[in-house]
């Protein structure tokens, strides 16, 4: 089914599946979660993320330390509310997009969170200069509300990242729902 260049291009040297980059505008083509829920049922996971190998509860500097993005399901719980409607797509450097996946491996639909790694901090110099530093939490939780009735059998999630023209979307790895 899946082309053998395609595989080679997105198993990476540990044979850890690598998702290819793609730009932020070309998962805007795809319906929001809230516009593919068919009733106000939700079920809302909470995801262990094993952000890099550093100890627990480690603030590290961004790409510092050897990734390792593993994600494990800790909760699914039934949410019977109105899915949020995004009022800008506009995706920005401090969110993840995260793409739901049906059981033939199509895109059905996205949204798009905040990124439960960033930790900022300001501190004053000598002088009370105040400088920031942007941390990344080495482990982290993420909470993912799919929407029911769509048949999501896995999301994908990526980082959005500037290269100075538009933001591309980096993949940081795949979560199987069923």
């Amino acid at each position: 089914m899946w082309s053998a260049l395609w595989v080679a291009a997105v198993v990476g040297l540990a044979g850890q599946v690598v998702l290819p980059a793609r730009t932020a505008a070309s998962v805007r083509t795809l319906p929001t979660f809230a516009a593919i829920t068919t009733a106000d049922r939700q079920t809302e996971l909470t995801v262990r993320w094993v952000v890099a190998a550093a100890p627990a509860g480690a603030l590290i500097a961004p790409r510092s330390l050897p990734e390792v993005n593993r994600f494990e399901i800790l909760r699914r719980a039934a949410v019977v509310d109105a899915p949020v409607r995004e009022r800008d797509q506009q995706i920005g450097p401090d969110e993840l997009v995260v793409v739901a996946i049906d059981a033939q491996g199509r895109e059905v639909g996205w949204q798009k969170l905040k990124d439960p790694r960033i930790v900022r901090s300001e501190q004053p110099d000598a002088s009370g200069l105040l400088s920031g530093q942007v941390f990344h939490r080495g482990e982290t939780e993420l909470v993912i509300r799919v929407p029911d009735g769509a048949a999501v059998a896995a999301v994908r999630v990526y980082e959005a990242q500037w290269n100075g023209r538009e933001f591309m979307l980096r993949g940081l790895g795949t979560i199987p729902i069923s």
